[in-house]
């Protein structure tokens, strides 16, 4: 099950949206990074709420928000600059 879920994660080419219940699989992680550093892949990831208390969910949630808001500027400003080209 572990290698279908990580062929399944690099096979997203337009979007993946995760919805997990613990996050702990370190593979998985760095699968799902590899597509929220793109800025051609939508990326929605849901946790189950009595899941974020964990040491492992606080950090990860903290980065991949970082990596979110940094993926979010880069789609900002690409559509600022094609609208300003018209």
């Amino acid at each position: 099950m572990h290698e279908a879920l990580k062929a399944l994660l690099a096979s997203a080419t337009k979007s993946l949206v995760v919805s997990m219940y613990g996050y702990d699989d370190d593979e998985l992680d760095q699968a799902i990074r590899g597509k929220l550093g793109s800025d051609k892949i939508f990326v929605q990831l849901s946790l189950d709420k009595s899941q974020s208390a964990g040491a492992h969910e606080k950090a990860d949630s903290g980065e991949m928000a970082e990596q979110r808001d940094r993926q979010q500027h880069r789609h900002r400003a690409k559509r600022a600059r094609r609208d300003h080209a018209q």
